[in-house]
């Protein structure tokens, strides 16, 4: 991995223009079009090449897809409204420490900066850049730990810039939004404009679960997610305060727009089926656009947007650690700023090397995106509760300060606020589970460090000693309200885990953890129907569905032509779904619905057995479909098995279902 942590890489900066925190503040040195810039390249990064598959599948429709969309849209700009009168009464490079320290004092606030510094951001940046690692080591390749290494140099290399200065930084950040979001464009087109680059759309007649739909949502908003960093360039930006709530409204308008023009495309190119089959959207599409070209182009841009919202994180998410280090003299060298490059360079480094640590933490153990998500998403959507709450918090206890941009109908905007980052909450604590622990656990790591560092305080804090002493009980009614709502949140988020919970697993199943190979989608009801009349379903069968879903193939089976009827998903949730369903058809004493692995599960008994997988997942079963009993029936929707010729197949429209019949004596090539 080299030596990214050498002096050389992550330079103390105790010279060379560095003067006391006390005489070097922030200065404005960024335009409306610098905040704008900073704005959508932080938010429009890797997650929109991966993310509109999961919410496809997740949906049910393409309306759905795309009012997911508008909704997710929806609630940035009512969180931006609400950001807007926050950074422009109180503008400060502390962002949402600064809020909550004003809201609630300092105990909050530092939990809030532990948890940025130690998780959060650093977290953030840490994933970016393996996301980074793992498209360039498909171009350049530098042995087992390639990603790993230049994860780790893209650390480096863009710590070093922004050391170098604001207007380095600023600078490296406006190529690069330039070329990610024309590069998005590129794909846009290929879904929009060219001929052929795939079929229209087909409706889809199943909708989202409220389960599903909150899982969308959680996906969404971490795509919409980035748009608040502005909160940390708030005392940097030129001209009218203004400016930074108009940097925030054009941002969030440009973002989305730009979202649903992609994700359009992919329905446009893929139609919603083979859009939610996907794995990598955008490269399906490009290839079917421009061929292994186009896929390979979307790897470029994928890691170009990796670099353009690491950098950007990168240069917003040390503020947080500069403010920390102001306000808490036993984290005084962190509050140090470089008057003349106009950066916390401490910070910097710090915020560098947790980053760094963490890379080598997941060079050995990495756990992917989704894991990070699980982590990190409970606490910051706690933090993000009590930023709505504090706004209102501040009305009350601070009417007196001027503020240039006022919330529109409030309360009601900053309340809608607070009710979707509640909803979002008690969403990631419903589909996280135990993962959400480990994210809690390091932020409960910061409440001793807290102590210590409050008993290492020689003297109060000045703006606590000027303006904490007013309206105590607001705050304090203020900070019992948001963690009562936490609290609410937390507590239904488990419950409602609970209650979703699979029952015991089958014994010939494995009950390893096994990560989803194949998105749900809901197999429409007329080729439920075609693929039951083509092998033939009697009441003597035993039918074997392998990734059931919600159950409606084994459901319609049993209630429709008297089957016996088995459904094995890796899903709990769609589990529990199958089984809600079975009960209001009648036929639950007719079906069962296990949990658990399809490449484990006993088919013994199976006559029939059907599929709805990916081609890959397809060639990995055959050798276990091959060997079942002779003249059991293999119905699969949309895929193939290989060169493993069907005996009848039949075209839907867009769809094809295919039939193999096993014989006496399995003579198909594999």
């Amino acid at each position: 991995m080299g030596n990214p942590g050498s002096a050389g890489a992550l330079r103390g900066v105790e010279s060379g223009g560095e003067t006391s925190r006390t005489a070097a503040r922030p200065i404005p040195a960024l335009s409306l079009t610098d905040a704008i810039v900073l704005i959508v390249g932080i938010v429009v990064g890797a997650g929109i090449f991966k993310t509109p598959s999961l919410v496809a599948s997740a949906a049910g429709s393409e309306a759905a897809v795309l009012l997911l969309w508008v909704v997710g849209g929806a609630i940035s700009l009512i969180g931006a409204l609400c950001y807007a009168e926050l950074v422009t009464t109180y503008p400060n490079p502390g962002g949402d420490y600064y809020f909550l320290l004003r809201a609630y004092g300092r105990n909050p606030a530092f939990l809030f900066a532990w948890s940025r510094m130690a998780v959060l951001q650093t977290g953030s940046i840490a994933l970016l850049a393996f996301v980074f690692g793992d498209y360039a080591s498909q171009l350049f390749s530098l042995g087992s730990r390639s990603s790993a290494i230049f994860a780790a140099l893209l650390i480096v290399v863009l710590t070093e810039i922004n050391l170098a200065g604001l207007r380095q930084g600023k600078s490296t950040q406006k190529v690069l939004t330039a070329a990610e979001i024309a590069g998005l464009l590129l794909v846009i087109g290929a879904g929009l404009l060219i001929p052929g680059a795939g079929s229209s759309p087909t409706p889809s007649e199943a909708g989202g679960s409220p389960s599903t739909i909150g899982l969308a949502l959680v996906f969404i908003l971490l795509t919409y997610g980035g748009w608040n960093e502005a909160a940390y360039i708030s005392a940097e930006v030129r001209g009218s305060r203004r400016n930074l709530a108009r940097a925030l409204m054009w941002g969030i308008a440009i973002i989305t727009g730009v979202y649903l023009l992609a994700n359009f495309a992919y329905l446009s190119g893929l139609g919603l089926e083979g859009m939610a089959a996907s794995q990598a959207v955008a490269a399906d599409l490009m290839r079917r656009s421009f061929g292994e070209v186009g896929a390979d182009l979307v790897s470029v841009l994928v890691a170009v947007a990796a670099i353009t919202s690491a950098n950007a994180t990168v240069l917003t998410g040390a503020r947080t650690t500069y403010a920390l280090g102001r306000d808490f003299q036993v984290f005084r060298p962190l509050g140090r700023w470089r008057a003349r490059a106009q950066t916390p360079a401490n910070a910097l480094v710090a915020q560098g090397a947790v980053a760094l640590g963490l890379v080598v933490l997941g060079s050995f153990a990495r756990s992917g995106f989704a894991t990070m998500v699980e982590y990190t998403a409970p606490v910051f959507w706690a933090f993000f509760l009590m930023t709505g709450l504090g706004l209102i918090v501040l009305r009350v206890r601070d009417p007196k300060t001027p503020r240039p941009f006022r919330v529109p109908l409030y309360p009601v905007t900053p309340l809608l606020f607070s009710a979707s980052s509640a909803y979002m909450l008690w969403a990631s604590l419903v589909h996280t589970g135990f993962g959400a622990l480990v994210g809690i656990a390091v932020l409960l790591i910061g409440v001793p460090l807290l102590a210590w560092a409050r008993r290492r305080e020689r003297s109060p804090l000045e703006m606590e000693g000027q303006i904490m002493q007013r309206n105590r009980g607001a705050r304090a009614i203020g900070l019992w309200i948001a963690m009562a709502l936490i609290g609410i949140a937390v507590s239904l988020g488990w419950r409602w885990g609970a209650k979703e919970s699979p029952a015991p697993q089958d014994p010939g199943l494995s009950s390893a953890p096994v990560e989803k190979d194949v998105p749900y989608v809901a197999t429409r009801e007329d080729i439920v129907d075609e693929m039951l009349r083509m092998a033939a379903v009697t009441e003597n069968d035993v039918l074997y569905d392998l990734g059931c879903g919600d159950g409606r193939i084994v459901t319609t089976a049993a209630k429709e032509y008297g089957a016996r009827g088995v459904g094995i998903d890796i899903d709990p949730v769609r589990i529990a779904e199958s089984r809600q369903n079975a009960e209001a058809a009648g036929v639950a004493d007719r079906v069962r619905f296990i949990e658990g692995n399809l490449f484990d599960a006993d088919l013994s008994q199976a006559t029939v057995v059907t599929l709805y997988l990916l081609p890959s997942v397809n060639l990995k079963l055959r050798p276990k479909l091959e060997a079942l009993r002779p003249g059991t029936r293999i119905v699969s929707h949309n895929y193939d098995m290989g060169d493993w010729p069907p005996v009848q197949q039949k075209e839907l429209g867009t769809h094809v279902v295919y039939l193999w019949v096993i014989p006496e004596k399995a003579t198909a090539s594999r």
